[in-house]
């Protein structure tokens, strides 16, 4: 009934964007993508998703981890697969973090290096919203202003917690499994942040990924004929991103479009650009991800046989 629930609202929120623009407004914009700027686009999430993976080997260097770096590059590409093939977007993830397990990782390695590798991906895009948030501030208005300084707030707030969460947990809670587990993801976290090179690697390959996605977004919209410059574009892909995060839609289709429509369209540029151009973006990102699925089905050791 969950997924039926999330299914129904991507489903409804895409549905009421196009009746309040117009599907022949939206069919237009969509037919305005040429082949040329969709691959320079499908280009550059595949290397941030290659970028990605470099990263999340890096936060495995230095442990027992046997992971290497054509493994996790594989991985990455089935987790984007499963990421835009099922319910939500952290099913790619756990698919990861399995497949980890299967490749050999042990347990609790794999499960604490996937979700730092999540974490330090979903706190670059928070960062590249904040850093671009001047170039859109003077233009939002007071509801947008409240959203945008909220998911920064809480978002920084829960670094805070998440690296101080060692100093936080009750002894006596620590027997159970769950706590446990979130232990280890704090040990494995203080283990990286101790090793100050590799830290800067990891935050570099951080910023420098998403950036070359966000980009790609960017791409598709100046083909389209939005004329925002790159920081605007960079920001409300930042926020559309994030906003797919939340586990209430299919692989976050609708809360996306929602929110770059609300962003942009506040900023001037007409809604059914703006809706195209998280449709498109959208549309990159799944088929970028397809080789991941092919991946999964001839890859014997990562699919268990």
């Amino acid at each position: 009934m969950v997924q039926i629930a999330k299914f129904g609202l991507s489903v409804l929120i895409v549905l009421v964007l196009v009746e309040m623009i117009g599907m022949e407004s939206l069919w237009h914009e969509l037919s305005q993508l040429s082949v040329t700027t969709g691959l320079l686009a499908g280009l550059l999430v595949f290397s941030s998703i290659a970028l990605s993976a470099i990263r999340w080997h890096a936060i495995l260097s230095g442990t027992d981890s046997r992971m290497t770096r054509s493994r996790a590059l594989r991985l990455s590409m089935v987790s984007l697969f499963f990421s835009q093939a099922l319910p939500s977007m952290a099913g790619g993830d756990i698919i990861r973090v399995f497949a980890a397990i299967r490749l050999g990782e042990p347990p609790r390695l794999a499960f604490t290096g996937v979700v730092i590798d999540r974490l330090f991906g979903i706190y670059a895009i928070a960062l590249i919203m904040l850093l671009t948030l001047p170039a859109v501030w003077d233009r939002l208005d007071d509801v947008l202003r409240s959203m945008v300084s909220a998911i920064v707030v809480l978002g920084f707030g829960g670094l805070v917690v998440l690296i101080l969460g060692h100093r936080l947990v009750p002894t006596a809670w620590q027997r159970f499994r769950v706590v446990s587990l979130l232990l280890s993801l704090n040990s494995h976290l203080w283990l990286l942040l101790a090793r100050h090179r590799c830290l800067l690697v990891v935050v570099t390959l951080s910023m420098v990924s998403t950036t070359a996605g966000l980009t790609g977004l960017a791409v598709i919209g100046w083909q389209l004929g939005i004329t925002q410059s790159l920081a605007v574009l960079l920001c409300a892909g930042a926020f559309g991103t994030l906003a797919s995060i939340v586990p209430l839609s299919i692989a976050g289709w609708g809360l996306r479009e929602g929110a770059m429509v609300l962003l942009l369209a506040g900023l001037g540029t007409p809604p059914e650009k703006a809706l195209a151009l998280s449709v498109l973006y959208g549309m990159v990102l799944l088929l970028v991800s397809l080789p991941g699925s092919l991946l999964w089905l001839r890859g014997r050791e990562i699919a268990g046989g």
